[in-house]
């Protein structure tokens, strides 16, 4: 085998593990993988009551994100602010506003404080169930 077919080969497999890691939920950054966030990865080997926890936990985190995206929506058009105006305001980047926005992005604790502090609305606010403890 020639060495131009021997490297193609190569890149062909390397392309063939991205492609498998990002069906199984992995993004691919610099040539590792780590563990998406937004898409957590269920062991189809666990017993299927724990695979049923596991989903129903992503589920569920998956509707808090949306309701904190649709809060957070509300918020920022009952302000009358766009995304630039309100990552100005807040100091959160109009990038990362957009993905709290369309639930690709999981606030931390800062940018959720950040965000309250633009809007003068308590956390709680933004957060469904922050109240309930």
């Amino acid at each position: 085998m020639s060495e131009s077919a021997a490297a193609d080969v190569d890149k062909s497999t390397s392309w063939d593990k991205k492609v498998t890691q990002r069906r199984q939920g992995r993004r691919i950054k610099n040539g590792a993988s780590s563990v998406s966030q937004t898409k957590p990865v269920i062991d189809a080997t666990a017993p299927r009551a724990a695979r049923r926890t596991s989903a129903k936990r992503v589920d569920d985190a998956l509707l808090e994100q949306r309701a904190f995206a649709a809060n957070l929506i509300r918020l920022r058009l009952a302000a009358g602010l766009t995304q630039d105006e309100l990552a100005a305001k807040s100091g959160i980047s109009q990038s990362n506003i957009s993905a709290l926005e369309n639930s690709t992005w999981e606030p931390r604790l800062s940018t959720i404080f950040a965000l309250a502090r633009a809007f003068g609305v308590a956390p709680a606010t933004l957060v469904p169930g922050w109240d309930r403890g």
